[in-house]
């Protein structure tokens, strides 16, 4: 005992090299990945449980489910943005038509209003059968014409 008290730097040396060897044999058998941390941003915070760090060992599977969120997200946002495109396409077509032969590109009201007027001309078209209904009219209107000048003529004579 009398080398330890006599060489304290050596002592102090020796028992900080010990601790030192105990202290990374004790950490070695620890995954360093699950102990440093770093910072998540913010949009990713809500999928990390509320949690700002993540360790770098779950970082790569928190990336990865990230990506799969946004790449879903852009899915679903190309998707409704088609059908809108489609949606307008329809609307554009129904309100314009083209008349090239007039040198405009379109006809304000377009398919809407050839419609209109289509309706509005089907009324001055004649229904079914109202040809035949006519004829018999007219018949019978000359048949009545004729009986009158027939009977006229007898009071005449």
């Amino acid at each position: 005992m009398n080398f330890i008290t006599e060489n304290k730097t050596f002592a102090v040396i020796a028992v900080g090299f010990v601790l030192t060897a105990a202290l990374l044999m004790g950490v070695q058998g620890c995954s360093i990945d699950r102990l440093v941390k770093h910072e998540v941003p913010a949009s990713i915070v809500g999928m990390n449980g509320g949690e700002s760090q993540v360790s770098l060992a779950d970082s790569p599977f928190l990336r990865e489910r990230f990506l799969n969120d946004v790449e879903t997200t852009i899915r679903q946002y190309d998707v409704a943005a088609e059908d809108a495109a489609i949606f307008a396409a329809i609307l554009s077509s129904a309100v314009s038509f083209g008349v090239t032969e007039l040198g405009s590109s379109a006809l304000p009201g377009g398919t809407a209003l050839l419609g209109l007027l289509g309706m509005a001309g089907a009324l001055f078209l004649p229904k079914p059968g109202s040809q035949t209904k006519l004829q018999e009219e007219k018949i019978a209107s000359f048949n009545e014409g004729m009986k009158r000048v027939l009977s006229e003529s007898k009071v005449a004579e």
